[in-house]
């Protein structure tokens, strides 16, 4: 019996150590916040703000993320940046039609994170998550309305294409994928021929130039969609008052097989898509920025980089992976700021439940010499 019991021990030992959770975690070198400070402007080349997941904002209040993101805008006076909003701009669902008794909360949601566009200095786009497609025209509404309100084509890909390419500067260009679209897409020949037309237009972008992809998907994922749970998650599957340990770990581990949902990393659709790109990518150096997981990440596998900015207005669980240089569960955004010399500074400024704000800065480069 003292065998058995050591043994339930040291099993759920395991188990707790095992499981994602809540803190902000670090394995890359951060760099030295007041030593970077110090250099010169000219070496910034442009700035890109990302956040993702923000359409979550209570009626009349501001998501943390939200509030971290308008205070950082204001006090930036350059020209020479972007911003962009990865995709699960409205919760639950989408922009539902005027008189739909949701209409109201969903068009708020939306206008908040509008308002802190117009009012920056940056370029701003949004494109679409898995939550705008949820819509039953999809993104039409949410696209006419942004449109709308910041300028024709603000709302990417253009047109409801699976992507679009945007010439950012002479250095620099950006492509925009509709990830929702690649994974949930029906029909097979359409999407096979989307992607060889992504692959032609990459390959049209000369190597000396920064790529940077915008997807609402992640290819790597240190959260939930990468099967990375908490303890919570195997209790309280359901709701956080009642413990349901037996059906919580049976949730988890569908999700983990890629059985319960598309919008896992393990499931199929999601794995063709993911598989397909990296494919199309090769060798090629390049910034990967996406939202769709509720955290803050860092992810590095040779010359890719991929920037996970999930956490606009929701918070999950992470654990570090083989490849993670930073994760954080912390509402907030990240910034990838391109510099003279073929490096970029990424930067994750956030916000825990006290308050107490925090940045975290790396240096790092996706483009050979």
């Amino acid at each position: 019996m003292k065998h058995l019991f050591k043994l339930f021990l040291v099993l759920n030992l395991a188990f707790l150590t095992s499981c994602a959770t809540y803190k902000t975690q670090i394995s890359g070198e951060p760099l030295e916040s007041q030593k970077f400070e110090q250099r010169e402007e000219t070496q910034i080349l442009h700035t890109f703000y990302l956040i993702g997941d923000a359409g979550n904002s209570k009626m009349d209040t501001l998501s943390d993320g939200l509030k971290l993101l308008r205070e950082e805008l204001q006090k930036d006076k350059n020209s020479a940046s972007t911003l962009l909003f990865l995709g699960d701009n409205i919760y639950p669902a989408g922009l539902p039609k005027e008189d739909d008794p949701t209409r109201e909360l969903a068009e708020y949601r939306l206008l908040v994170q509008l308002k802190i566009a117009q009012n920056s200095n940056s370029k701003s786009y949004f494109i679409p998550g898995n939550h705008d497609w949820y819509a039953k025209e999809g993104t039409k509404r949410e696209r006419e309305y942004v449109d709308k309100t910041l300028g024709e084509h603000s709302f990417l890909p253009l047109n409801g294409a699976f992507f679009t390419r945007k010439k950012i500067s002479d250095k620099i260009e950006l492509i925009v994928i509709d990830s929702e679209k690649f994974i949930t897409h029906q029909g097979l020949n359409q999407k096979m021929l989307a992607y060889q037309s992504l692959k032609q237009e990459i390959a049209q972008i000369p190597a000396d130039k920064t790529l940077i992809v915008a997807s609402h998907h992640p290819l790597f994922s240190s959260g939930e969609h990468g099967g990375k749970f908490s303890f919570k998650d195997h209790i309280f599957p359901l709701s956080d008052k009642i413990p349901m340990p037996l059906l919580g770990s049976l949730v988890v581990a569908s999700r983990q097989l890629g059985i319960a949902s598309n919008t896992d990393l393990a499931h199929k659709k999601y794995k063709d898509f993911r598989e397909n790109l990296l494919l199309i990518f090769g060798e090629r150096p390049l910034y990967f920025v996406a939202g769709h997981e509720h955290i803050l990440e860092l992810i590095q596998i040779g010359d890719f980089h991929q920037i996970t900015s999930g956490a606009g207005s929701k918070s999950g669980p992470s654990k570090l992976g083989k490849h993670t240089m930073f994760t954080s569960s912390n509402q907030g955004f990240a910034t990838l700021t391109l510099l003279e010399g073929n490096r970029a500074e990424v930067k994750f400024i956030s916000i825990d439940k006290n308050g107490i704000q925090s940045e975290h800065s790396f240096l790092v480069s996706a483009l050979k010499d």
